[in-house]
């Protein structure tokens, strides 16, 4: 049942009202009362607005608990021109039969959920060393590479690279503690290698530190001298769990360096014929005359050396002296006589 009252305001003060019977019983037994007021005033003044406001509340009986009441204002404002603007509010209102009531306001919540915490990729850090050796000897260049953090592994297997031209890799030694090798491949001097390690065997990961493998190249015998660096790609790790472990590698570097070359000669043999002759002190004299005399020297290095019998870094007339009293010694008087035996008579 609904009941409807209108006010209604004009240029004069004539007032209609309308009722009709808003009360009745739902389904639940509860009494609900509808009131609806339409109010329109009139406003004379032509540049004033009109304006109506509707005005619809549900009310609800007292005795029923809990008991809750709806109130929706809408107010119109109409001008001459015919433009309009509404306005709506609405209000909640819940009580119990003791006339206790409560005021539930609904506002926007402008708090920040708390941020989710990260926790950092864990990543398996390898760092290569460094070497120097000489070019043209056949000694060993050793190359460590550290695990210098370690999450936790169980097997990998990475390319190590590196240039043919300057190095040549002749094997690969395993830490059995760190990093057993897996089925190691025969090695070759192509410039790649790949190498595994660890084991799925073993019941836990390999979390220790320290130097994993050991690479061990020799110079190569046409090397240049230059440093060479040893690098590392298509890596795969895996912990355990068959789960992938990421890598970083620092490369490791070998210097190579040009040796001090050796230069084979018989001490007193000049002209390099394999024995020390009277003409070999001809010529230590003839250089000595033209170092004398400020012209440019011709021997050459070797030469010098063979030329230099005293060692004091010149060749002067007293090595061809020597050289001349070493082949008469041992040419002519058929006496094999050393070196330091003719220098020591002098």
């Amino acid at each position: 049942t609904t009941r409807t009252e209108t006010i209604t305001t004009g240029s004069e003060t004539d007032r209609t009202t309308t009722t009709e019977p808003a009360t009745g019983t739902d389904e639940s037994g509860v009494t609900t009362t509808t009131r609806t007021e339409t109010i329109l005033e009139t406003v004379p003044t032509a540049t004033q607005p009109t304006v109506t406001e509707t005005k619809a509340s549900t009310e609800t009986n007292e005795s029923a608990s809990p008991a809750t009441e709806t109130e929706t204002v809408t107010t119109s404002i109409q001008t001459e021109s015919g433009t309009s603007a509404e306005s709506a509010a609405g209000t909640t209102e819940t009580g119990t039969s003791e006339s206790s009531v409560t005021e539930t306001t609904s506002t926007a919540s402008d708090e920040t959920a708390p941020a989710t915490e990260t926790t950092a990729e864990a990543v398996m850090q390898l760092c290569a060393g460094t070497a120097t050796a000489v070019i043209g000897s056949d000694d060993e260049i050793r190359i460590p590479v550290e695990a210098v953090v370690n999450p936790g592994y169980a097997a990998a297997k990475l390319n190590i690279n590196w240039n043919p031209d300057a190095l040549v890799l002749k094997d690969v030694e395993y830490n059995n503690d760190l990093a057993p090798a897996i089925q190691p491949a025969q090695i070759k001097n192509s410039g790649s290698y790949c190498i595994s390690f660890g084991s799925f065997l073993k019941a836990d990961n390999y979390t220790g530190t320290g130097v994993l493998f050991t690479l061990v190249f020799t110079a190569a015998e046409n090397a240049e001298p230059d440093t060479y660096q040893n690098t590392f790609n298509k890596a795969e790790i895996l912990d355990k769990d068959i789960l992938p472990v990421k890598g970083e590698f620092s490369p490791g570097s070998v210097v190579l360096e040009k040796g001090s070359e050796v230069i084979d000669y018989l001490l007193g043999d000049i002209n390099d014929d394999g024995e020390v002759s009277v003409d070999d002190a001809q010529l230590a004299l003839q250089e000595y005359v033209r170092g004398m005399a400020h012209q440019s020297l011709t021997f050459t290095e070797k030469q010098s050396l063979a030329a230099d019998i005293n060692k004091d870094g010149n060749t002067t007339v007293e090595d061809a002296q020597w050289i001349l009293m070493y082949y008469v010694k041992n040419t002519l008087s058929h006496t094999p006589t050393a070196w330091d035996a003719i220098l020591s008579k002098t």
